[in-house]
């Protein structure tokens, strides 16, 4: 079938049948658009994924192994554990960057700090996410900070004047806040169980620190990871001032 014939619930039969193993949406979206299935210009494709994916577990068609994990119904060896298809939550982690450029963001201005779910999805500004974040001097941990309002851009901009301003050039974060299907932030964090806390945060640790024994991550880490995207602004100031520079030389 075409690529853009195909409907997302074509493509998501497709990627789950030739897993043959239960999937995260997240999984499932990045297989669709490395399998080159379909195109989307919007910011949240996952997003759309799994809410096809919670649409028709009703139609007996997909169902939920776990929260955010869906198969084929009667597909081959798809054991998975636990059925836990009556809870729905995420977890607290909705969305994360991690290993983000510094020198990809204009601090001189009110930061934007910019990322996708996949190439080809519309950008999505994370500047007034919550959570937390962490800075690096290339891979190496300096700090661990946190932010409660929405300002983690106005954060991260406070460390390029302040004592660690010369101390870090990457930066991850973990956001509490998800993305909304026009790109926007939710205005609610949302409330969460200890349950759901606990192993968010071991998931959490796992993926900043890499412990060489752990095999894989948390199992209760189901926040979309957006890759870093620059500043449309940053790059436009970078050519202007190349241009200039040609000019007085000329």
């Amino acid at each position: 079938m075409s690529p853009k014939l195909m409907t997302w619930h074509d493509a998501i039969v497709k990627v789950l049948k030739d897993a043959g193993t239960p999937l995260h949406y997240a999984d499932i979206t990045e297989r669709i658009f490395a399998q080159e299935l379909l195109v989307s210009e919007g910011a949240t494709p996952s997003s759309t994924v799994n809410a096809i994916l919670s649409k028709e577990i009703n139609r007996e068609i997909f169902e939920r192994t776990e929260p955010g994990i869906f198969r084929l119904r009667g597909g081959g060896n798809l054991d998975h554990g636990e059925d836990n298809s009556d809870n729905d939550s995420d977890g607290p982690i909705m969305a994360l960057g991690m290993f983000w450029e510094r020198d990809l963001v204009d601090w001189t201005k009110k930061p934007k700090i910019f990322g996708v779910q996949q190439d080809g999805a519309a950008p999505v500004d994370m500047a007034e996410q919550t959570g937390i974040y962490l800075l690096y001097d290339f891979r190496d941990i300096v700090y661990a900070g946190r932010t409660t309002s929405s300002r983690l851009g106005s954060r991260l901009s406070d460390h390029t004047r302040d004592r660690l301003k010369i101390r870090w050039n990457r930066f991850s974060w973990f956001g509490f806040r998800a993305v909304k299907d026009d790109g926007t932030l939710d205005g609610s964090s949302g409330s969460y169980k200890l349950n759901d806390v606990i192993p968010a945060m071991e998931g959490l640790l796992i993926e900043a620190l890499e412990p060489p024994l752990n095999r894989r991550g948390g199992d209760g880490f189901k926040g979309i990871e957006y890759i870093q995207v620059e500043d449309p602004e940053k790059k436009k100031d970078q050519i202007l001032k190349l241009v200039k520079g040609l000019i007085k030389d000329g």
